[in-house]
């Protein structure tokens, strides 16, 4: 493939040294797996997110029995237990589904260094590097919510098209520091998914 196209199709069209990175029956490649955001299966995301409210709800039980009502402290207490072995049950699961290379399928986004190859289980996107010019995201500055860096390329054409099928996940208030680690992989093709998902933690 030629590093100045895009590519936008099925993943059995790809060249095979892309297509064998989306092989079902092979794991993640190890070298890639630091470059790789897979897509997490939604039922489990939604678990972890109910775990969590729950837990919010429990603590609050807990709370309002040992210091105002004072009755059902056993009964309150057991409910936090249990919430949290499920939530801790649900983190393993997702931390195994991480370690294993991600989505069975290998969906989600390699940012590989000489571009970024998008797989959704129906189709596949590759981004060459060369044809990207910057990223961009909808969140106004100081905001503190989840938002998305989304990447711009060069259209065979010469126009400028922003990729809204794929955002590169961040929070708001270190939206500046992930565009800039895109922008040295932009540079660079150097990329290191650890370094990116808490990059947020040297922000203070």
């Amino acid at each position: 493939m030629s590093g100045s196209l895009i590519f936008h199709g099925s993943r059995e069209d790809l060249p095979e040294t892309l297509r064998g990175i989306l092989d079902p029956q092979k794991p993640v490649p190890a070298p890639l797996r630091d470059r790789y955001f897979s897509k997490t299966p939604t039922a489990l995301n939604m678990f972890k997110l109910l775990m969590g409210l729950y837990l919010i709800a429990a603590v609050l039980a807990v709370c309002m029995a040992l210091t105002i009502r004072h009755e059902n402290e056993a009964y309150t207490i057991a409910m936090l237990v249990l919430g949290v072995v499920l939530f801790a049950w649900a983190m393993w699961r997702s931390h195994r589904h991480k370690a294993a290379g991600g989505h069975t399928d290998h969906q989600g986004a390699f940012v590989l260094e000489e571009g970024v190859l998008l797989w959704n289980g129906k189709y596949v996107d590759f981004l060459p590097r060369g044809l990207l010019l910057r990223f961009e995201t909808d969140t106004q500055e100081g905001e503190y919510k989840q938002a998305f860096l989304y990447p711009v390329v060069r259209m065979d054409t010469g126009e400028e098209k922003v990729c809204r099928d794929w955002g590169f996940p961040t929070v708001g208030l270190t939206a500046r520091i992930h565009e800039a680690m895109l922008e040295d992989y932009r540079n660079t093709g150097s990329f290191s998914l650890d370094d990116y998902l808490h990059a947020g933690r040297s922000a203070g």
